[in-house]
């Protein structure tokens, strides 16, 4: 995954010059074959954050502290390896802070994987929510 940024020079929205993408961090994004990414901000500090799916490479959330990014998926303990196709977030438990929802290829375990987030740490509640998939295909799921 690359993550750019647009960076504009002064006066460049009224002289019609184009507008210039600078990549962000190039050696924390720089892990190649990201499948799908979801923003929000997870850890309630007003910077939106973001997941990242891999394809047999751990997951990675990227936390934002005021612009400046830093993977935390595995200390959230959201960095699997199984493949992923599919990632939203949502309030599920009403508490205020975004849960994730994670879809997977198919394989021996269920296709979907529903994370509650608990300060920052997200568990798996997957079974106790009730949604154990085993067989299909998942996309988008909003």
């Amino acid at each position: 995954m690359r993550l750019l940024v647009l960076s504009l020079a002064a006066g460049a929205l009224l002289s019609q010059q184009a507008p210039r993408f600078e990549s962000l961090q190039p050696d924390l994004f720089s892990t190649p074959g990201a499948f799908v990414n979801a923003w929000a901000d997870y850890d309630n500090d007003d910077d939106p954050d973001v997941f990242v799916g891999f394809n047999r490479t751990p997951n990675r959330l990227y936390r934002n502290d005021r612009g400046t990014f830093v993977d935390a998926g595995r200390i959230a303990n959201v960095a699997d390896t199984r493949a992923v196709r599919a990632a939203a977030w949502g309030d599920m438990d009403a508490d205020g802070d975004a849960d994730l929802l994670v879809g997977f290829t198919p394989g021996a375990q269920s296709l979907l994987r529903l994370y509650r987030n608990d300060s920052g740490r997200f568990q798996d509640v997957t079974e106790a929510a009730g949604l154990v998939v085993m067989a299909g295909a998942l996309r988008q799921p909003a």
